[in-house]
């Protein structure tokens, strides 16, 4: 019985591919961050745990 192609480990795979290719002294803090919550919004979609808890002072 054939199995049904999954894409998700290729993409979680591209994603960290990625991340190891992101110069930090080129990204501030905010956009590594940013990068690092899109990148798992692509690997991970929908509504991952842990969603919304990193703080944020822009109130």
């Amino acid at each position: 019985m054939a199995r049904s192609q999954d894409p998700q480990p290729a993409i979680a795979a591209e994603a960290l591919e990625r991340l190891g290719r992101l110069s930090l002294r080129e990204l501030s803090m905010d956009d590594l961050l940013q990068t690092v919550a899109d990148l798992v919004n692509t690997a991970m979609p929908g509504d991952p745990p842990g969603t919304g808890l990193l703080p944020s002072d822009r109130a």
